[in-house]
C-alpha cells in the first residue's frame, strides 16, 4: 500500500468474534471510513436490485441466525 492509503479491516470468525485492525486510535477517521463503506454497500445493493437481482438477507448470530 502507498503512503497515502488507509486500511480498516473488519473480520468475523466462524464463532461470531469480531476483530478490527487499522488506525483504531483515530476514531474520527475510522467512523468516517465506516460511513463511506456503508454508502458503498447500499449503492451496490441498489444497483443489484435495479438489475433484477434481489439481495439475500444474511442472518448473523444474535440477529435471528445460527
Amino acid at each position: 500500500m502507498g503512503n497515502n492509503t488507509t486500511k480498516l479491516t473488519i473480520t468475523m470468525s466462524p464463532n461470531g468474534a469480531i476483530s478490527v485492525t487499522g488506525p483504531i486510535d483515530n476514531g474520527l477517521l475510522c467512523f468516517g471510513l465506516l460511513e463511506v463503506a456503508k454508502d458503498v454497500v447500499r449503492e451496490h445493493i441498489r444497483k443489484k436490485a435495479e438489475s433484477g437481482i434481489v439481495p439475500v438477507q444474511i442472518l448473523l448470530r444474535g440477529n435471528g441466525g445460527g
